[in-house]
C-alpha cells in the first residue's frame, strides 16, 4: 500500500515491504505531524485515563467532543464518566467484522449516526461534513490496529508480495477457521496501512488527534542494535514512527516507597511519569523516543512548568500539558508579532 499525500507527491516509500517507510519528503512529513500526538506505554500506565483529560482540554478550549476510536479490548472504564456526559463519544471497532475498511472510513470522517455501548446499531452513517460539533480524536491504539490488519488478512489468506505461512483449515461443528501466520510483506502492510490513518486522520482538520499504543523493541536493520518506542507491526518500524507525529510522549511506570504497614510488610505505590524528552531505559540504558512540540525558545520556559524532562500523573496531566503548550505558542506568537511592528516602525 503507497502513501500519496494530497498534492499526488509520495511521502513514504520503501525499498521492500520488510523494510520500514523512509521519509522522502520531510516538508509534507511536517502536514501530517500537524496538531498530532501519541501517548504509548505499558499495559495500565493510564494511557485510557488521559484520554479522558485531553477530551476535557478539547471541550474547555472548544466546545466540541472527543470521538474515541479503541481497536484496544479492555474497553474506556477510566472515561465512562465523560462518555456518559457525552463529552466522549465512543466507537468500538474491535467488534467490527470488517476492521480494516471501517478504520478507513473513519480516518476520513465518516461515524455511525446510531451508537449504543460504543457499537454500531445499523448501517447509517454521519458524513465528515456533518460532523462540525467534533473538536478531536483519540485513536486506541497503533499496536491493536496493525495487529489486527494482519489478522484479518491471515484469516483471509490474502497474499501481500508472499503467501500466508503455513495456512490450514480446520473443521467445526460451526464451519471450517483459517489458520496461518503473517509472512514478511504482511507486517509491511500492516505498517504502510497505519500510515495511511495517520494521514487521513491529520488531514480531517481538527484541533487535535491523540493516538496510543503499548511498548516495542525492535531491531536496527543495519547495527542491529536495539530500538524502543511505540509498539506497531514488527520491530523495523518502532523507533521511526515517531517522527510522524508532533508530540510524543513515553508513559513509564515507577514505584514509590510508603514505608511498612503494620505488620511491617513494604507499602509500594506505583506511578507513572509522562516523559517528553527521550530518556535511556533504567535496566538496558536503550534510549526511549519522546518529543514535544515546541517553539525553541520556548523549551526552557516550558521545563520550568511542566518539569525537567518529565511530569507525574498524580501531579499534572495531560490538559496540563497541552494547555501550556498552547499559552506558550501564542505567547511566542505575540512576541514575534511585537518585534514585527518594532522593525516596521523603524524602517
Amino acid at each position: 500500500m503507497g502513501f500519496p499525500t494530497k498534492h499526488s507527491t509520495e511521502l513514504i516509500s520503501s525499498s521492500s515491504l520488510s523494510n520500514p517507510p523512509r521519509v522522502t519528503n520531510p516538508e509534507l512529513v511536517s502536514e501530517l505531524m500537524f496538531n498530532t500526538m501519541v501517548i504509548y506505554g505499558p499495559t495500565g500506565s493510564r494511557k485510557t485515563t488521559e484520554i479522558g483529560n485531553f477530551a476535557k482540554y478539547i471541550y474547555t478550549k472548544t466546545g466540541k467532543i472527543t470521538r474515541l476510536v479503541t481497536m484496544d479490548g479492555g474497553g474506556y472504564a477510566p472515561v465512562q464518566d465523560l462518555v456518559g456526559a457525552g463529552i466522549i463519544e465512543p466507537w468500538r471497532l474491535v467488534e467490527e467484522e470488517r476492521p480494516l475498511p471501517m478504520l478507513v472510513h473513519v480516518s476520513k470522517g465518516v461515524w455511525p449516526k446510531n451508537l449504543k455501548n460504543g457499537k454500531r446499531l445499523d448501517n447509517t452513517l454521519i458524513p465528515a461534513a456533518k460532523s462540525l460539533h467534533v473538536g478531536a480524536y483519540a485513536v486506541e491504539g497503533w499496536f491493536s490496529i496493525a495487529n489486527a490488519a494482519m489478522r484479518y488478512l491471515v484469516s483471509k489468506g490474502q497474499k501481500i508480495n508472499e503467501d500466508v505461512v503455513s495456512k490450514f483449515e480446520e473443521e467445526s461443528d460451526f464451519g471450517s477457521v483459517s489458520f496461518g501466520a503473517p509472512s514478511r510483506g504482511h507486517y509491511g502492510f500492516a505498517q504502510n496501512f497505519l500510515l495511511d490513518l495517520l494521514r487521513n486522520f491529520s488531514g480531517l482538520g481538527l484541533e487535535r488527534i491523540l493516538y496510543t499504543s503499548l511498548e516495542g523493541k525492535g531491531e536496527d536493520k543495519f547495527t542491529k542494535a536495539l530500538t524502543y518506542g511505540p509498539a506497531t507491526a514488527g520491530g523495523a518500524i518502532t523507533s521511526a514512527i515517531p517522527q510522524y507525529v508532533g508530540d510524543c510522549l513515553h508513559f513509564e511506570d515507577f514505584s514509590v516507597n510508603k514505608g511498612k504497614d503494620k505488620d511491617g510488610q513494604p507499602l509500594v505505590d506505583l506511578q507513572t511519569r509522562a516523559w517528553f524528552v527521550s530518556h535511556p531505559d533504567p535496566q538496558t540504558r536503550v534510549m526511549w523516543p519522546a518529543k514535544a512540540r515546541l517553539l525553541p525558545s520556548k523549551v526552557e520556559e516550558f521545563k520550568k512548568i511542566m518539569g525537567n524532562g518529565y511530569f507525574n500523573l498524580n501531579e499534572k496531566s495531560l490538559r496540563d500539558y497541552m494547555e501550556v503548550q498552547d499559552e506558550l505558542l501564542a505567547s511566542g506568537v505575540e512576541e514575534s508579532i511585537n518585534w514585527r511592528a518594532k522593525i516596521d516602525a523603524g524602517r
